[in-house]
């Protein structure tokens, strides 16, 4: 344990995680800066430090840390995501697109896939942006958080392969109140009553 001096870096770590989860950004930080000598600099403190910087919004200071670390934790999926999210925190949206991509590619997350979205869209990419939520809804199975994410933006543009798309859904879940609720609601959008009513 962390008192009695037995403690791992992973311990470490976790520590910090935990404080960040149970009492925030600030605390974390601090934990982080009361570790013992050595602790505080591990690579994977300061690379759980930069995510908490860009949190925190202090997203040169986050990207400073990421470029002083040796190179197998600044090559890092995390890594290139937390430096995509300070570079599209500064509204440098082209820099930030790289990194994110190459987060994505290697996470394939509902997360990643969510932050490249929105660097993408924020760079005026918008059917780059969308393709990428697409992919993420296609890598993961079944019905969950990354399709929920795509279909509700491809409802912004495509109101009837949006539709479709909550059809499909409910064919495979036919007790998804939220998909039904969906199809009436986008049929209302498109003046469908009397189709939106049936739901």
């Amino acid at each position: 344990s962390i008192k009695s001096g037995f403690a791992t870096i992973q311990v470490f770590e976790a520590y910090a995680e935990a404080m960040m989860q149970a009492e925030g950004n600030k605390a974390a930080l601090r934990a982080i800066k009361n570790m013992p000598e050595g602790v505080a600099e591990a690579p994977q403190l300061q690379l759980l430090k930069s995510h908490i910087l860009v949190n925190e919004k202090r997203y040169d200071e986050a990207m400073a840390i990421v470029a002083g670390l040796p190179p197998e934790f600044a090559n890092s999926a995390r890594a290139m995501e937390i430096t995509g999210r300070a570079q599209a925190g500064n509204e440098d949206f082209s820099a930030a697109i790289p990194a994110l991509q190459e987060a994505f590619d290697k996470l394939k997350t509902p997360k990643s896939a969510q932050l490249l979205y929105k660097a993408l869209k924020n760079n005026g990419q918008d059917d780059e942006a969308l393709a990428v939520l697409k992919k993420a809804a296609d890598i993961s199975q079944g019905y969950d958080e990354a399709d929920l994410f795509y279909v509700s933006e491809l409802a912004k543009t495509d109101k009837q392969a949006a539709i479709s798309f909550y059809e499909q859904l409910v064919s495979a879940q036919p007790k998804n109140w939220q998909a039904m609720n969906n199809i009436a609601w986008l049929l209302y959008e498109e003046k469908r009553y009397s189709d939106a009513y049936q739901w």
